[in-house]
């Protein structure tokens, strides 16, 4: 079970770092 937290945890950290990067594109497109 704590493997699972942590890879949902770390999924949702990603999240976190890929959606700035992302509205960055969206805007030079």
């Amino acid at each position: 079970m704590p493997q699972d937290y942590d890879l949902i945890n770390f999924l949702e950290q990603g999240l976190k770092n890929v959606a700035p990067l992302a509205e960055n594109c969206m805007r030079h497109l």
